[in-house]
């Protein structure tokens, strides 16, 4: 921590909290992903075009089936290694 802070840097705090890796997805942000209404995507879920987990009333969309169908994909909607 520097001597001017009052708390710890951006640095700092990535460096005692690293990133997890995401597990799963909400539905509004595979809607984003994919650039479709969430309607759309619970549409999939109920026809089982999509693999989902209800935890509750929450329906979550585990990352790696979801990226072994539709491919890599950053949560802002872009391909994580766009093509060359």
């Amino acid at each position: 921590m520097s001597i001017t802070s009052t708390g710890a840097s951006d640095i700092e705090r990535k460096q005692r909290y690293p990133r997890k890796r995401v597990v799963g997805y909400t539905v509004g942000e595979v809607a984003a992903m994919l650039r479709v209404a969430k309607n759309c995507i619970y549409e999939a879920v109920a026809r089982g075009d999509i693999a989902s987990v209800k935890v509750g009333r929450l329906v979550r969309i585990p990352a790696r089936p979801f990226h072994e169908k539709f491919g890599e994909m950053n949560p802002e909607g872009e391909e994580a290694d766009p093509p060359t």
